[in-house]
This record gives structure tokens, C-alpha cells and sequence, in this order.
């Protein structure tokens, strides 16, 4: 049974790494520890790899079904999900696009529940949901105190 966190997130993840020694391209997937299902996923590729410039409504429609058909993550959902960030980078011969969503459904004190998926060309090249936790928080958290620089 998934705990409310991890129907979020997945906070405990292995991760399996493919690749050739001395090339660009590897495929980097998360496993869930606890449920054995991929949590994320990132596939490097060549800057200079050729693909389609969409524009960054297409992209977005790739990303919001990708995330939906595959990871159960409804982003074009107002009601759940709000755009955060939507980007594009020109690479030599393609596109890339990269979207952020918060999920405004579910809310844990100040942080935020995520969802990123990017785009290269017209090709997912990568997924994963994560808690941000609050800046707040992370300031206190890596504040040096009197007793740690002893």
C-alpha cells in the first residue's frame, strides 16, 4: 500500500544506469525500492543530435500525455496541476523543451509536490516527480551553527 508521500513522490529510488564508455548517450532509469515500478527516467543525449523544433505547445501536449498515459500524472488538470515553468532551449539541430508542474491538489505545510518532464525534439527525454521543499526550511537546514564549526 503506497503511503501519501510516495503516491507523490518516490523518495527511495534505485537507480539503473545504461551507457557505452566514451559516448554521450546513456539511459538513467529510478526504481521505486519499495514497489519495484520506474520512478523516473533520463535519457542523455548528444547536444548535436538532429530532431524537430516544436513548438512549445506541442511539447507541452507531449509532456502532459506522456505524464498521464505513463506515470498516472494528470497535469493538464487545472484543478490539480499549475504550469511552473515552461522553457525552451535551441540546441544545434533540435529543440528542447522543459515544463514544471506544481501540484496544487495536495499540499504538505509550504512545499510543493512536482512533476518535470522534458522534451528533446519531439522524444521524451526525461521524467520525475519530487517534493520542493520550502526555502525556509532548506536556508535553516544548511545554517552553520556555533557547534558545527567546532
Amino acid at each position: 500500500m503506497k503511503s501519501f508521500v510516495n503516491i507523490n513522490t518516490t523518495p527511495w529510488t534505485w537507480v539503473v544506469r545504461w551507457f557505452q564508455p566514451n559516448e554521450k548517450e546513456e539511459i538513467r532509469v529510478g526504481v521505486d525500492a519499495v514497489t519495484g515500478d520506474v520512478a523516473s527516467f533520463d535519457h542523455v543525449i548528444e547536444e548535436s543530435q538532429a530532431g524537430p523544433e516544436l513548438a512549445e505547445d506541442d511539447a507541452r501536449s507531449i509532456a502532459g500525455a506522456f505524464a498521464a498515459a505513463r506515470f498516472d500524472r494528470s497535469v493538464t488538470e487545472l484543478s490539480r496541476y499549475k504550469l511552473l515553468e515552461a522553457r525552451s532551449e535551441n540546441r544545434q539541430d533540435r529543440m528542447d523543451h522543459y515544463f514544471i508542474w506544481e501540484n496544487v491538489a495536495n499540499k504538505v505545510e509550504d512545499g510543493e509536490f512536482r512533476v518535470s518532464v522534458r522534451i528533446q525534439g519531439d522524444q521524451v527525454g526525461g521524467f520525475r516527480m519530487y517534493y520542493k521543499a520550502p526555502e525556509e526550511f532548506l536556508r535553516k537546514l544548511s545554517e552553520r551553527k556555533a557547534k558545527d564549526a567546532i
